[in-house]
This record gives C-alpha cells, structure tokens and sequence, in this order.
C-alpha cells in the first residue's frame, strides 16, 4: 500500500482521527483533527483514546513496547510487580533510583535478552511512566519490534551510522566528532545534560530561563539538585536571575533557542557571561532553531538538539544529540562526567534510519525557512490574527545575533487570534494541515499546543503569556503559496465579531 503524501494529502478531517502521522509502523505522531480531539484526549475520554493508533512514543507506549513489557511482566513478575523496559541496566539504575525518591517504591532489576526489566509493586507504575516521559530513557519500537522477533539489527552496520552521524553534526557545529553524544531521543540528551551540570555543579539546582517545553522544566525540578524557574527572556529576567544567583550558587542555566511555543530568545551572551563569571554552565536546547540556522555552541557549555526534529523530518525516527564544547572549562569534566552515560543508548536500527533521511537535512530545513517566513507573514497581516510568534517578526533581534550567515529563522511558529476562545477551534478544524503533537517534519504539522502540554496547568502557562487559544504550527515543504491558501480558507470560516 502507497504511503499517503502528507504534503498534497494531510491528515485533518474528523475521519483522520488516530491515524498515524506519518503512515509507518513507527509513526511518532498521531492525528488529532479537531480542536475536540485534543480536550477529549487530555481528558482521557474513551471515545478518542480507542481510536488512537499510536502516539508521541514518550506520552503512550508502542504496541510492540507493550508487548515487550507484557511478555517481560509474564516472565519475571510477581503477584502485584508491574514492570518496565529499559535499553540498559544504567537507564534500570536511574529509574529504580527515582522511584525510591519519589514515591519510597522499592524495585529490583532483572536482566532479559540484553536489556534491562525493572520490577515494582503495581501501585508505582504511574511514577515509572513518569520517569519514562521526562527522561526519554526509553525502549524504541524498532528495538521492540527486533526483540520480539528474536532479531538484532548488525551491529557493524548501526555503528557505521552513528560515526555517520557524528560526523554530520560534528561538520555543523564545527567539533570533533568526539565532541558528539547520541541518544535515544531529545529528551533523554536533555536529561544527560542535566546529569552533567549536577556532577560538575554540585547538585546545586539549575535555572530554566525562558518558558520551555513542558518536560524540560519537569525533568530539572525533579532530577538532581532541582531547579529554579525564572519565565520571560527580557532584560528584566537576566535580572531576577542575577539576583537568584548571587543568593545561592546554581549549577547552570537552560535556555531553549528559541522557546517553544512563544518563539522568545534571551540575550545568550549576557546569559553565558553570566553563568561563566559565577561558575555555573549554560545548556543550550537549539532543536526549535534548528543547528543549521543558528550557532550556539560558543555560548554554550553543552548543546542538546532533538534529531526527531528537522534533522529527521520524516517523522518515523527517534534521536537526540549532545555537544561538549571543546573550548569549555569544563569540557574534560563533562567528557568524564558523561562518558559511559551514552552508549548503546540509540538503537543501530534507529541510528541507520536516521542516517539516512539526515541527509539531505540542510537542503531541507533551508525550504521550511522560506516558506515559514512567508506563512508567518501572512498570519501576521490578517485582520483575524491577534498576535504572531516567529524569528522573522519584528522585536527578535536576540535570535538574529545568533543565525548562521546561511541560516534562516526556523519553521515553527505559533499564532493566536482575537477572540480565541470561540475562533481559535474553527480555525483549526478547519485547517487543511496534518494535526498532531511534535514539529520539524518535512509535511506541515498544526497543535492546540497548550492543550496538548499543559491542559492540566491552563491557568499557570496563561499566566506566563502562553495563551489556552494559541495554535503551534510546524511548516513543511508544501508549496507556499497553497500552503497559505490553506491558511486562508480556514481563517476564512471563523463567525464574525
């Protein structure tokens, strides 16, 4: 069967419910079509959860992971263990670690076919799905998929590609290729990070500046020494920063470049002098500007980008990166401090993958950049659109500082119109776009995204300025101008003022 063109044939009627975005066995989105879907789904109604084939592979569990934990739980459990997968006893190591801190739960770990099964009582199973979303220390539905079947992926082959892969980024960020850590995804690169800035920090809490994606936050606040929150990206954050810090020492600072979903963009340098004059080290999330447009290493102690996005655009394949900055103080600290933490971590079958469809990454991402730029435009000249978030806008000089000579100002914006509330889910339904969680595929990719993130804290991120109403966009390689006429057509059925 013909996959389906995402790019002349989204996913976005009623009809399109849980179909898998895109159409591959290892799919990490899922269509959500209507405005409805999103609420339904976050309020866990039936309905809408029994029609969902897939998901973001953090948020819901593969069916070939719930068969591999179903086929460990039948082998190794006990009368009221429940249990989970893991790539490797370090990762079993970790989680054990956190159940025990966040809940006293006791769990043992039991080694299976060359990975690694955690058991514990049944109650605790919420808080190792926890532990699974935040730290993306997860089994993959290749991984599962070659373990069910009794199968492994060569592993010359997985190999070759990650010293592929290495290369390519290493080439971007002007590093050795030992410079470059793979991981499983974005989010287990991120949680790596962080497990860097304790050991050379001292556990002492980090510093999320910015508004961030959702599990960034909560993996700091529940990781190592915890965090501080410090919203906004303005002159006046720096300041309540340095005020933070000349309180208490901090191991570090995160700042995502730019935020997702408000597409903000603190000063790094001031941020980097900084961290540097009190000691502390600066991680830098560059997956929503993508390191093809911006340069952030100089900055940075530490650079984490999601190769689920952009870099893979497909959309079918998992993978996050980890830069050492070679000219950091404390680059050897970091490489001892990291350097069995990695490996194994990305499955040879995903590294392959990913490989290949990174290829052509550059040539890519610089057609998202032009056709975002002009869908960015457009929303921001039409009379139904209140406010408009991306690089390309007036008031984000800080994100310009930071763009390569050839770069662009990355294919992810978000939007909000006047009267939200009763127009922002016509507009939507309406939107001739695929539609589902997670962004840089090569096909446009529409959200509710406050919904989907924090529909259980809506009056907290409206507080930060992030509104109940906004829609997240990830533009692809359509073409622009039928892109924009898609955007048109939508606007066009909202119900008057």
């Amino acid at each position: 069967m013909t996959a389906r063109n995402l790019l002349t044939d989204p996913v976005w009627q009623a009809g399109d419910l849980g179909h898998p975005i895109p159409d591959s066995p290892h799919a990490t989105s899922v269509c959500l079509p209507l405005w409805a879907h999103a609420v339904g789904y976050e309020e866990g109604d039936e309905a809408v959860l029994s029609k969902l084939g897939c998901g973001y592979p953090r948020f819901v569990f593969h069916h070939t992971v719930r068969a591999l934990i179903q086929r460990a739980r039948e082998r190794h459990a006990q009368n009221g263990e429940d249990c989970l997968v893991v790539p490797r006893r370090v990762v079993a190591e970790r989680l054990c670690a956190y159940l025990q801190r966040r809940g006293q739960h006791a769990a043992r770990i039991v080694d299976d076919e060359g990975l690694a099964v955690v058991l514990f009582a049944s109650e605790a199973a919420p808080v190792a799905k926890a532990f699974w979303q935040h730290t993306g220390e997860i089994v993959s539905s290749r991984l599962a998929e070659d373990h069910l079947a009794g199968t492994v992926a060569d592993p010359a082959e997985g190999a070759a590609a990650e010293d592929a892969l290495r290369q390519r980024l290493a080439t971007i960020y002007g590093v050795a290729p030992a410079d470059v850590l793979l991981f499983t995804n974005g989010m287990a690169a991120m949680a790596a990070a962080k497990r860097g800035l304790d050991a050379v920090g001292r556990h002492r809490p980090s510093v999320q500046l910015g508004f961030p994606y959702v599990d960034v936050l909560k993996m700091q606040e529940q990781f190592g020494g915890g965090a501080h929150f410090v919203p906004g990206t303005g002159p006046r954050s720096l300041d309540v920063m340095r005020t933070l810090i000349a309180r208490a020492p901090v191991s570090g600072c995160v700042i995502e470049t730019p935020g997702n979903p408000l597409l903000s963009c603190p000063d790094i340098a001031a941020v980097s002098e900084m961290m540097h004059q009190h000691g502390g080290l600066l991680v830098i999330d560059d997956t929503i500007g993508s390191a093809g447009n911006i340069h952030v290493l100089p900055y940075a102690d530490l650079v984490m980008g999601s190769l689920t996005k952009y870099f893979g655009g497909l959309g079918d394949v998992m993978g996050g990166s980890l830069v050492i900055n070679p000219a950091s103080p404390h680059a050897t600290a970091l490489h001892t401090a990291l350097r069995d933490d990695h490996d194994g971590l990305l499955y040879a079958r995903d590294a392959i993958v990913l490989e290949h469809h990174s290829r052509d990454y550059l040539e890519r991402l610089r057609a998202i950049n032009t056709n975002a730029d002009r869908v960015a435009a457009f929303l921001a000249g039409h009379p139904a659109v209140d406010t408009v978030y991306h690089p390309s806008l007036p008031g984000n000089e800080t994100f310009a500082k930071l763009r390569r000579p050839d770069g662009g100002n990355g294919g992810l914006l978000s939007f909000t119109l006047h009267d939200g509330a009763t127009r922002a889910p016509q507009v939507y339904d309406k939107l001739r776009v695929s539609k589902g969680p997670s962004l840089g595929t090569n096909y446009t990719l529409a959200c509710p995204y406050t919904i989907l993130a924090h529909y259980h804290e809506l009056d907290w991120a409206e507080e930060h300025g992030v509104s109940p109403h906004l829609i997240r966009v990830s533009v692809g390689l359509e073409d622009a101008d039928d892109l924009i006429a898609r955007f048109t057509e939508a606007l066009a059925s909202i119900t008057p003022c």
